[in-house]
């Protein structure tokens, strides 16, 4: 099973996004990470940066796949992404990635 993130309906700040990704039990090195975001309605820029910063740059997650995020959202992460350095790593899905 992918290490899952399931955001609110309303995301904001850097330390939601900490408080987040601490909240999953196990390392996430190497690993695909599911943010599902299905029920969100609107993230703010700073916890999207500091989402990708978490998962992708510290954590070392191979990948972080966005579920069903609003478009809006979508383009903080993207964007946050960019300047990390680590857009191939951001994917989007409509539904969850099934488990290999």
């Amino acid at each position: 099973m992918h290490p899952t993130i399931v955001l609110p309906h309303l995301v904001a700040g850097r330390d939601l996004a900490d408080a987040m990704v601490d909240g999953l039990a196990a390392s996430l090195h190497d690993r695909v990470v599911v943010v599902d975001a299905r029920a969100t309605s609107s993230g703010s820029g700073s916890f999207a940066s500091q989402l990708v910063q978490r998962v992708l740059v510290d954590e070392g997650a191979r990948s972080l796949v966005l579920v069903g995020a609003p478009a809006r959202f979508v383009r903080a992460v993207q964007e946050s992404a960019e300047r990390q350095d680590v857009t191939p790593r951001v994917e989007l899905a409509d539904r969850a990635p099934q488990p290999a």
